[in-house]
């Protein structure tokens, strides 16, 4: 399965791409997580430009979630977007804690 594996090509990371395709198809969301590496090194943009073109397109109050599972030095949300949140790994709590943002209840 190892050599397997290693036959593959599976691709770039690129972060844009879910909110690329939810503009695409118009579907309108109120809120997008993510679980992610951070890193995202393929495509055309960075996801916090995607995460505007959906914004001004689709829905211009959806919030964005990212829970950073292997953290960087980066991170893919803009840092003066109030409806981006990073969270820096995961515990018992996190679900409870986006289950409360999308509420609006943080």
């Amino acid at each position: 399965s190892l050599k397997k594996a290693n036959d593959q090509n599976f691709g770039g990371t690129d972060a844009a791409v879910a909110y690329e395709w939810a503009t695409k198809h118009k579907f309108k969301a109120d809120v997008i997580c993510f679980w992610t590496d951070n890193e995202s090194w393929s495509g055309y943009g960075h996801p916090s430009q995607a995460l505007a073109a959906y914004r001004k397109k689709v829905n211009p109050e959806v919030k964005a979630i990212y829970v950073t599972l292997a953290p960087y030095a980066i991170t893919l949300v803009d840092p003066h977007d109030p409806l981006s949140w990073d969270f820096a790994g995961f515990d018992p709590g996190t679900p409870k804690a986006i289950q409360m943002l999308a509420a609006g209840d943080l």
